[in-house]
């Protein structure tokens, strides 16, 4: 199992990157699949079974959409399959750390929770997630680091407004 996770987890640790990947399509839909399911598990802290597993496919969906439309505009299509294989695992790795302090913040711990530890916890895992994707992204569109963190940024933020505007829910 750690064989097939440490490239992700080489990259989210800001080691390694999309093009040490291989070019494979089914890998890309491997890793969606695993996504999907921890998008829908994390999803699931917040919604019932059936819009946590839509919440799933959408932000899935998103990161595909972005990510694609992002490289072609910038005339790399060539590296979608890598960035998308790279941005879903390493995004995997960081929900697997990130599941124990959703919980915490979903919880019946009241408004006290997002003010306390897992509140800060949370903001470094977003702040880690928003780097690892910045690092994926500068490497698929050869840019520099900050200009890949901004547009991790810009895909969170669309991202997180259209999940609240499709599931109200989700609070």
């Amino acid at each position: 199992m750690y064989a097939l996770l440490q490239p992700f987890l080489r990259i989210a640790l800001l080691r390694g990157k999309p093009q040490d990947l291989p070019w494979s399509p089914l890998l890309m839909w491997l890793v969606l699949a695993v996504h999907l399911a921890m998008g829908t598990a994390a999803f699931a802290l917040r919604l019932d079974g059936l819009s946590a597993l839509a919440a799933g496919v959408a932000s899935t969906a998103l990161l595909v959409a972005m990510t694609a439309s992002l490289l072609y505009a910038n005339r790399k299509p060539a590296r979608v399959i890598q960035a998308v294989t790279a941005l879903a695992g390493a995004d995997v790795v960081v929900g697997l750390a990130a599941l124990p302090v959703s919980a915490a913040l979903h919880a019946d711990l009241g408004p006290e929770a997002a003010s306390g530890l897992p509140g800060l916890l949370f903001l470094v895992l977003l702040g880690w997630n928003l780097a690892v994707a910045g690092h994926v992204l500068r490497h698929a569109l050869d840019a520099p680091l900050p200009l890949g963190i901004v547009i991790a940024l810009v895909f969170y933020v669309l991202s997180v407004n259209v999940l609240h505007t499709l599931f109200p829910g989700m609070g």
